[in-house]
Formats: C-alpha cells, structure tokens, sequence
C-alpha cells in the first residue's frame, strides 16, 4: 500500500511534467536525459516534504533511503526508480538479454501485465517466423534451424 503511493507520487509528476511541457508520447522523456533529469527534479519537489516529515507513506523506506546531506541517497533513489521505469520494458530486457546469451535459440517473452498488449520476440543464430492474422487474434511463430536447410 504504501509503495503504490509513492509510486502515484511518481505518476502524478509525470503526467503534470506531460500536460506542461506538451509531451506527446512517454518515447520523448525516455530518449531525453534532459527530460529525465527534469522529471526526477519534480518528483523530489513531491517526496521532499514527506521525506522530513513523519509521513506514513514513506516509512517503508526509512531503512533504505535518507535525505541527509553528507550520506544521502534520495537522489540515488530517485533517478533509479526513473530510469527503472523507462528502461526496464520488454524490449530492453531482451536486447540485455540477447547481448549476454549465447548459442542458437529463440525466444517469445511478455509478462502477465501486458500480456493483451506486449510481447517481444527474438531469435539468435536462426530465422524467426512469425504470422499476424488481426481477425483471428492470433500471431504464430516459427524458430526451427532445420527449415533453414
């Protein structure tokens, strides 16, 4: 419960950052460092009050987070939770993925979440196939070496 309003803490400074600036679509802050910094901006603005005082919103993260200027880690935070969010989709995870992994293989991924809306798929060392049929709702893939012989 109180991880999700801090999370809305950050939701909120994204949408107010998107209605001011006139950002189009979340692509604009993901490929912008700049963007970035400012949202991370605002949304300290947000916590900094509730982070001195005795919120109990934020007790969860007295263990793990400080405002304190020698040894502080809030900005830390900060910026992590940003970039967590626009980095750590699907796609990047496969390209992480694909990066490190070796053989030949391939792979469909998506996650229980966006499972109607977000899949990635990929294939290392060998022909991916994949068929759309929008009508049916249904996409058919295909990663098998010996159709390539």
């Amino acid at each position: 419960m109180q991880y999700e309003a801090i999370g809305k803490i950050f939701e909120k400074a994204l949408d107010k950052m998107v209605m001011e600036d006139g950002i189009k679509t979340l692509e604009q802050v993901s490929a912008s460092t700049t963007k970035r910094s400012n949202l991370c901006e605002r949304v300290k603005d947000e916590l900094t009050p509730l982070m001195k005082g005795s919120n109990p919103v934020m007790s969860c993260l007295d263990n793990f987070v400080t405002t304190d200027e020698e040894c502080g880690n809030f900005d830390q935070f900060v910026k992590a939770a940003v970039n967590a969010f626009f980095d750590n989709d699907l796609l990047n995870t496969v390209r992480v993925f694909l990066q490190n992994a070796k053989g030949s293989f391939g792979l469909c991924v998506t996650t229980s979440l966006d499972a109607h809306r977000q899949v990635a798929m990929a294939a290392k060392g060998q022909t991916l196939c994949i068929a759309f049929y929008p009508r049916k709702g249904v996409i058919c893939y295909d990663m098998v070496l010996s159709r390539q012989l």
